[in-house]
């Protein structure tokens, strides 16, 4: 039997692998501290939230935060705004 997303935290909801939370994402890129995923961790199991549904409700970041840290999760590239061009994970 496969463990489903909700028991393998490593594993997206389709079951597919993903290489990092998008809380550490959003952490080494300086949009959130340590106490802001814990803080998000909480409300979003209190609530059943996604992590960044979580976050978005919380105003602790954007939307396009969460664009951001699920395009690196996955490593697609990212459209900047402002820079003309994709900036490859």
């Amino acid at each position: 039997m496969s463990a489903n997303a909700k028991d393998d935290p490593s594993r997206t909801l389709e079951g597919t692998p993903r290489s990092r939370a998008i809380g550490a994402i959003l952490v080494d890129a300086g949009r959130l501290t340590e106490a802001d995923v814990g803080e998000i961790q909480a409300y979003a199991e209190s609530t059943g939230l996604l992590f960044g549904e979580a976050g978005v409700k919380l105003n602790r970041f954007t939307a396009e935060d969460v664009n951001f840290a699920l395009a690196r999760q996955f490593h697609y590239p990212v459209l900047t705004h402002g820079t003309g061009g994709m900036v490859a994970d």
